[in-house]
């Protein structure tokens, strides 16, 4: 190997490490973002914490689950909604008592609620039943609404619908005798549902698409996890195509990672939004 040779060699292998480097320090970084939305028939302002994609697995256990549960707690939300993927894959009863333990903590004025991911139906040989997810979830405080809804307030409704990949999703049921007049929230882990939401539903949220994850600048996304491309990748969403419904979303880039815990250029988030009467 001549001494140029050597050099490219050499500078190529220190890229790869510092790059490495830098993956696995944004797999466990976060940013608190937020957001002020305003919502037709809410009387008075709520706050909401909006965590997502949480991912407990074998490679992030409790201890890189607790900084994202203490953060909300800081922020003294008055609902805390996490819309699906609390695991990587279903772990065995042991193992899944340490994503309870971590859980626990979580409280919040109008209640801590959830609905379940496409992760949250992945099996292992042994591993707990996604109906035991839901019981294990709901023994720590988390509600979970699978298309179904509840009022919250006089002003504010919430619902919830089944994972579109691997449950059974069901919009009309889960909004079956909501009111119009009061402001209503959705949880859906997949954003690729909100074509389907119907207008008058506030706000939909939602993860699912890691924000890409891995991303460079000016480069479209290298893996996206949703069937409209970009359009549902992140941020503020709306279904506004020809043919669509109209109906508005948030995706959250979520806490947590699918396989190895890296991210480029694509930081994890903990979401809070101001959600405000329209008068306001």
């Amino acid at each position: 190997m001549n001494r140029r040779r050597f050099v490219q060699t050499i500078l190529a292998g220190g890229v790869a490490v510092l790059g490495s480097g830098y993956a696995l320090a944004e797999g466990h970084r976060f940013e608190i973002n937020r957001h002020k939305v305003v919502l037709d028939g809410l009387k008075t302002s709520v706050r909401v914490a909006h965590l997502t994609d949480l991912h407990f697995d074998y490679w992030r256990q409790e201890g890189g689950l607790r900084p994202w549960i203490e953060a909300t707690l800081r922020e003294k939300p008055d609902l805390i909604v996490i819309t699906g993927d609390f695991v990587s894959r279903l772990l065995p009863t042991q193992k899944m008592q340490g994503l309870a333990r971590t859980l626990a903590p979580l409280r919040a004025p109008l209640g801590v609620w959830g609905v379940l991911g496409n992760h949250d139906y992945d099996r292992t040989p042994h591993s707990i039943s996604p109906l035991e997810l839901v019981k294990l979830l709901e023994g720590v405080g988390i509600s979970v609404l699978t298309n179904t809804h509840t009022q919250l307030r006089e002003d504010l409704t919430l619902a919830g619908i089944d994972d579109l990949l691997r449950g059974k999703p069901n919009v009309s049921a889960a909004l079956e005798g909501v009111s119009q007049r009061s402001a209503t929230l959705l949880m859906s882990h997949n954003p690729d549902m909100l074509p389907k939401i119907p207008s008058w539903v506030g706000l939909t949220l939602s993860g699912h698409t890691h924000g890409g994850q891995i991303r460079l600048p000016g480069v479209p996304t290298i893996v996206n996890a949703s069937e409209y491309g970009e359009r549902f990748q992140m941020g503020f969403v709306a279904a506004d195509h020809p043919g669509e419904s109209g109906a508005k979303g948030f995706v959250s880039r979520g806490l947590g990672t699918g396989g190895f815990p890296v991210r480029t250029f694509c930081p994890a988030e903990l979401v809070l939004l101001e959600c405000v009467p329209k008068t306001l």
